[in-house]
């Protein structure tokens, strides 16, 4: 009877989880064709808005939408200002409510995607076009554009202000064309994240550009903003195009395998005055840039994270300033992380006034000896006349604490002097100041003349092409051991470390290192 009873149970539990799988509903979405008085759940009978949207009506408002159901946009169809913000609701853990596409359902000749216009209001509700408050949400290819960031606005394009833990994703979206209103230091346009605790947000596969207001006014705001310090969140920027803008990312505890370029601050916002800060590089200090309105940052780390570490590999970054560096702070907001860059190619760094460094690392923020910063394997390569700086390390200064660890080992540094193109220590103490400090020997800087005699060049990404240049083997071993870090014995295109011996300096290991067999000779057929 118990076994019976057994067996009885299990089947129930596998009836109750069908059910409920196949409770999971699809809604389809037309601004063109649909109205909200439709059941929404065909095709021939959508609704006009989305649940969540400002204008949704009669059923649409009434109808509840459960995990693991789809909301489907028709693709190429327009959704302006007045029906937004859109607040998205959440499923559960394996089943996300889905707001996105089916690409056999479109108006016109061919798909697109549906697009989210703000029509550069500043009157939205929220301030943005969508906002996620709920957990277990997946966006996919929604087209977003054309919005206008009220001054002091921690929000843009995208919110998230969702509760603790579960997973939040942005996938195959496009988020282009927004501005800010003011230059203050408050204004975060892009993918916005105000995350809670323990939260888990991935934006993968994305393109954020932003070239209409950048070359209009550069005052946009940075790609993705990230405020999580102290509340121990997971961000994740992957596989995604940013490009055209004064910033990337701020926050983001991993970020890798993206393509980022023309990252810098306009023309316009060239000069640099006061600021009040006895740090000076290049034309400009520290506290100008950080009060100047822009966060002038590529990728900005240092805020917490489950792992205790943010990770940043594997990334092409090509016509940037290094007033937009790789900024590494493991001491800011009292904070004490590792901090992993490796795998990295960033060529024609372009910086007007330079000095800044291509790679930065800060302690400020914090107090004693705090943070620990790896940085090995990167190629970085300078077009600059002059002041071509790859890493600056800032000591403590300030008041500030010092960093705990720092390690640079196996980079590739090219540029127009080999002497500039190695690491320097700013600040009154220098390096002095760092509790662990190893400047392993195998870094190695070359000119950008011997550079190009050696195969080292634009075109291949300054990758080696003969077993012959200078970066194959020169590598130590064993680099800097790195808990956590994925492929981190695979090169930027994911060949295997090391090929043979020693691991290659830079990005890239060449894989022309494994030797071909030698064909054979003096074979006699024998004929049976």
């Amino acid at each position: 009877m118990a076994r019976t009873w057994t067996l009885a149970a299990v089947c129930l539990a596998v009836a109750l989880l069908c059910a409920a799988a196949s409770s999971a509903a699809t809604y389809y979405v037309s601004i063109n064709t649909g109205t909200d008085t439709n059941n929404g759940t065909s095709k021939a009978n959508p609704w006009a808005h989305a649940p969540g949207m400002q204008t949704c009506r009669n059923t649409c408002s009434s109808t509840s939408i459960n995990a693991g159901d789809q909301i489907i946009f028709m693709g190429n169809e327009v959704w302006h200002a007045s029906n937004f913000e859109l607040v998205f609701k959440g499923g559960s853990s394996g089943n996300p409510v889905y707001y996105g596409v089916d690409q056999t359902w479109f108006s016109g000749a061919s798909w697109g995607r549906p697009v989210f216009d703000g029509d550069n209001s500043i009157t939205l509700v929220g301030n943005h076009i969508v906002r996620t408050s709920s957990s277990y949400v997946t966006v996919d290819n929604i087209e977003m554009r054309d919005l206008m960031c009220p001054n002091a606005n921690f929000g843009c394009a995208i919110s998230f202000n969702g509760p603790s833990g579960g997973l939040v994703t942005y996938q195959n979206c496009w988020l282009h064309s927004w501005g800010i209103q003011g230059v203050d230091d408050s204004n975060h346009g892009g993918f916005v994240n105000t995350p809670r605790n323990g939260a888990k947000v991935l934006i993968t596969h994305n393109t954020i550009s932003n070239s209409e207001y950048y070359l209009a006014t550069g005052n946009n705001g940075e790609a993705i903003f990230s405020d999580n310090s102290g509340n121990n969140d997971d961000v994740e920027v992957s596989f995604s195009v940013i490009h055209d803008l004064p910033a990337s990312m701020l926050g983001v505890t991993s970020a890798h395998d993206n393509n980022i370029y023309n990252i810098s601050r306009p023309t316009s916002m060239n000069t640099c005055t006061g600021g009040g800060n006895t740090l000076n590089v290049g034309n400009c200090d520290f506290a100008y840039l950080r009060t100047s309105g822009q966060h002038s940052n590529l990728w900005f780390a240092g805020t917490s994270s489950p792992s205790g570490a943010a990770y940043f590999y594997n990334n092409l970054i090509h016509d940037a300033a290094a007033l937009a560096p790789i900024y590494a702070t493991g001491c800011y907001g009292n904070t004490n992380i590792s901090i992993y860059i490796y795998n990295n190619v960033w060529y024609a760094e372009n910086d007007p006034i330079g000095g800044m460094g291509m790679i930065a690392t800060d302690p400020s923020g914090g107090t004693g000896s705090c943070g620990k910063v790896y940085v090995y394997n990167n190629t970085l390569q300078s077009n600059l006349a002059s002041k071509s700086i790859p890493i600056i390390v800032a000591g403590s200064r300030g008041g500030n604490p010092n960093i705990n660890s720092l390690v640079i080992q196996n980079n590739h540094f090219i540029g127009t002097t080999a002497t500039e193109m190695a690491y320097i220590c700013a600040g009154p103490l220098g390096c002095d100041t760092i509790t662990n400090f190893a400047n392993d020997a195998n870094n190695l800087a070359m000119t950008n003349a011997i550079a190009t005699t050696q195969g080292y060049t634009q075109s291949n990404a300054y990758a080696p092409t003969a077993l012959s240049d200078s970066t194959v083997g020169a590598g130590v071993v064993n680099p800097s051991p790195c808990t956590g870090c994925t492929n981190q014995d695979k090169d930027i295109s994911g060949e295997p470390r090391p090929v043979s011996g020693a691991w290659n300096v830079g990005a890239y290991e060449f894989i022309g290192m494994i030797a071909k067999p030698t064909a054979p000779t003096a074979l006699v057929a024998i004929v049976q």
